[in-house]
């Protein structure tokens, strides 16, 4: 269930095997590569076509291998089939009861969210109910820090914006240009999706801002039985407002002034190939916001990519998705708090209170960002300033 479940194939983008890959949206051409990898693939396609249709002529047939057992040792594997298809049974009734607890609870838990929304947004207050709250260990105020003047926000400013920067896969997708946009990120929502139990919807909710049109942008994971297409995605198209997009910028190129062919004359008997023209081209930026794309591999470059493996980058797309659903969603205050505890690949922690990456390196490696307080200043150490 939700809050506890985990992707199927958890290399992450943040671990996994010797090998790193990287989700590197900025950087532009490879596509020919692209093709071409792909193009190979479809090769064989004859091939392996024809593999299926032999495979297909053996359903249903005896290997042969029963025929070489005595009849008793028959009669305990049919036993055992008879075992096997009760087990069956048993596991379909069982996931059709998971699948009703999970509506059961995203009904019950849906208020919840709706409440945290509100606070969020600012369009409530606490009830005296929620302040009496005291949390289980946590720490007395330090009465040496002087009280933070109140400026009359409303809700909770940057709430999504600083709790997915504390998460250390979002801190890496998350660019400069990102933050601007992301400080009208008022909500983040699972859906599941009806009939597909393991499939599941990701809405990120703003407020009207300057970027785009959009209110609600979604990413959607289909996860299928099709052993040929296991995971089907789709994303909303952003609709960026003139001169708004942050995922390219526009670059001068200059086109024409070349000689003719052959180093010769170019038309007219002129030397070259005319007077150079300089024309502007979108070129794609590095923006968390290429994330919500249908296609995973569009924007890498596969040149730098030797062992270059299509499924393994789909699959670090979907443990972006499951890390969202199942870490940050259940526990947003922890994270925008940074008292969440850090779990997946290469994200343990040490003793004391330091991040180690999976060649345990700690805070003082030139790539690490500490997380951020509400006011956008770094946090030394989250885990002393708990136990204060």
């Amino acid at each position: 269930m939700s809050g506890n479940k985990k992707g199927g194939n958890k290399k992450g983008p943040s671990g996994g095997d010797d090998k790193k890959f990287e989700f590197n949206f900025a950087k532009e051409g490879g596509q020919e590569e692209r093709k071409s990898v792909l193009d190979l693939a479809g090769k064989d396609a004859h091939i392996l076509s024809a593999m299926q249709g032999k495979l297909g002529q053996l359903i249903g047939k005896s290997s042969g291998y029963m025929e070489t057992l005595s009849k008793p040792v028959q009669d305990r594997i049919k036993a055992l089939k008879k075992i096997q298809h009760d087990q069956s049974e048993l596991q379909d009734e069982f996931e059709k009861q998971v699948q009703e607890l999970q509506k059961k609870f995203d009904a019950q838990v849906k208020p919840l969210y709706d409440r945290r929304s509100a606070i969020v947004k600012g369009d409530t207050e606490p009830s005296e109910d929620e302040l009496k709250f005291v949390e289980e260990g946590a720490a007395e105020p330090n009465p040496n820090v002087p009280p933070v003047e109140d400026k009359g926000e409303k809700g909770i400013p940057q709430f999504w914006l600083t709790a997915l920067q504390h998460n250390p896969v979002f801190l890496d997708l998350i660019t400069e240009k990102d933050e601007e946009v992301l400080k009208s990120l008022i909500d983040v929502r699972e859906v599941h999706i009806e009939d597909e139990p393991d499939s599941f919807r990701l809405e990120f909710h703003f407020t009207p801002n300057e970027y785009f049109e959009d209110t609600v942008l979604f990413k959607t994971y289909h996860v299928t039985d099709d052993d040929d297409e296991p995971l089907k995605l789709e994303a909303s198209k952003i609709n960026w407002k003139t001169g708004k997009n942050i995922t390219v910028k526009i670059v001068k190129v200059q086109q024409g002034g070349g000689r003719g062919k052959r180093g010769g004359r170019g038309r007219g008997g002129k030397q070259g190939g005319g007077k150079p023209q300089t024309i502007q081209m979108e070129k794609r930026t590095e923006s968390f916001f290429n994330w919500f794309t249908e296609d995973p591999l569009e924007g890498l470059d596969l040149e730098e990519e030797e062992d270059f493996d299509p499924e393994e980058i789909v699959g670090m797309d979907y443990d972006i998705g499951v890390e969202l659903k199942d870490e940050i969603i259940p526990q947003a205050v922890l994270w925008f708090t940074g008292e969440a505890e850090i779990s997946g690949p290469g994200m343990d922690s040490d003793d004391e209170g330091g991040f180690l990456d999976e060649e345990g390196d700690e805070e003082g490696d030139d790539d690490f960002e500490p997380p951020r307080d509400a006011n956008g200043k770094p946090v030394e150490n989250p885990q002393e300033c708990k136990q204060q």
